[in-house]
């Protein structure tokens, strides 16, 4: 009796003893002593100790059949502490299910409450990329209107508001010069010409008494040269998506208005000209910037207005690039008679642009247009 007997159980055998004398209970009314819901569980967890409850419930009934009372009831009492015996594991087995269930679900909540914080993160921090890049833009806009602008306002009307101005837009163009190196660096600019024009910023940055608007003006020299050298690097490359991408982030910055057209991509610059035939200069060094910096294919020009008008202007505008450092055989010029105005059409960079192919397919060097009355100077 006592291997069969849990060591836990002493006490529950001790009360079901004392109450057997009182109870007239059958065996066969103690059919349903386990709670239906802990049957199932108690045959996966315990099935020694309901085999055990069978034979001494059989034993019981074979006690009670020859009269034997006494052996009758202890048969009873073990069957009954066996069952409460298994009772017990599988309302254990049951609990822990249950704990292990909610172990589950608290891990599942916490892991699932950690990919929300780190998807609010990276929404966070992407938000603060784009205010970012949004602030940069709007900073690298003031900055090169400056640029541009600085030869419309002669010394005699310096103020100390403009020269402040003046001063931080050589800052940012500085600093962008400095970023376009270290691309053009890592797309195989070679060392001695990257250090060269970095040794033109630190001069520029040592001449502290040099007046603002002459800081500026060296700046964006200096930027010029730094693009025209990622542009050489990015001549080992065929285009890409970056540098079409990089194509309208400068126009933007520029405040140039572009687009894409079937010819190519377009860039409008509202006023390049000041008067007549001259160029702004500021506006025309933005432009090369931008064109040295993105080198493949060649760029029509296309100039609106009375035809006369417009081909001197097309000629002026091919000599000043030119003599900047473009190199004129990029450079193809068309007239048209119409309303005036400017457009530099870079006729490689369409493909990969807002997914837009030209509907006549890849434009060759030969195939730009070209004004037939058209005599570079």
């Amino acid at each position: 009796m006592s291997r069969i007997l849990m060591p836990g159980l002493k006490t529950s055998l001790i009360l079901l003893c004392a109450c057997a004398g009182t109870r007239t209970e059958t065996s066969e009314s103690m059919d349903l002593w386990l709670l239906p819901q802990r049957s199932t569980t108690a045959n996966r967890v315990a099935p020694e100790l309901l085999r055990a409850a069978a034979l001494a419930h059989a034993s019981a009934k074979a006690a009670r059949s020859v009269g034997d009372h006494e052996a009758t009831r202890d048969h009873e009492t073990t069957w009954r502490l066996l069952l409460n015996a298994a009772d017990e594991r599988a309302r254990k087995a049951e609990v822990e299910a249950t704990t292990r269930e909610h172990m589950e679900q608290i891990e599942r909540h916490t892991l699932q409450a950690e990919r929300d914080r780190r998807a609010a993160h990276a929404v966070e921090q992407e938000m603060k990329r784009e205010l970012a890049a949004k602030l940069a833009q709007e900073q690298a806009k003031i900055a090169f209107q400056a640029a541009m602008q600085e030869e419309n306002f002669r010394s005699r009307n310096r103020t100390e508001e403009r020269d402040r101005l003046h001063r931080e837009a050589a800052e940012f163009i500085v600093q962008r010069t400095r970023v376009t190196l270290a691309v053009a660096r890592a797309l195989g600019a070679k060392p001695d010409e990257v250090h060269a024009i970095r040794e033109q910023i630190i001069s520029i940055e040592r001449r502290s008494n040099q007046a603002a608007a002459e800081a500026l003006r060296s700046a964006h020299q200096i930027l010029f040269e730094a693009e025209t050298l990622l542009g050489q690097a990015r001549l080992q490359d065929a285009v890409d998506p970056e540098p079409v991408h990089s194509l309208r982030a400068a126009c933007r910055e520029a405040s140039f208005p572009c687009a894409q057209q079937p010819q190519g991509f377009a860039i409008r610059p509202a006023s390049l000209f000041s008067t007549g035939t001259r160029l702004q200069r500021g506006a025309l060094l933005r432009l090369a910037g931008i064109i040295a910096s993105h080198p493949i294919g060649p760029v029509l020009i296309e100039v609106g207005g009375r035809v006369q008008g417009a081909r001197r202007r097309l000629r002026r505008i091919i000599h000043d690039l030119s003599e900047l450092g473009i190199d004129a055989a990029r450079l193809h010029g068309h007239v048209e008679a119409g309303p005036r105005g400017v457009a530099f059409i870079f006729t490689r960079y369409y493909a990969l642009s807002e997914q837009h192919s030209s509907p006549q397919g890849t434009v060759q060097d030969d195939a730009v247009p070209q004004d037939p009355d058209l005599v570079q100077e």
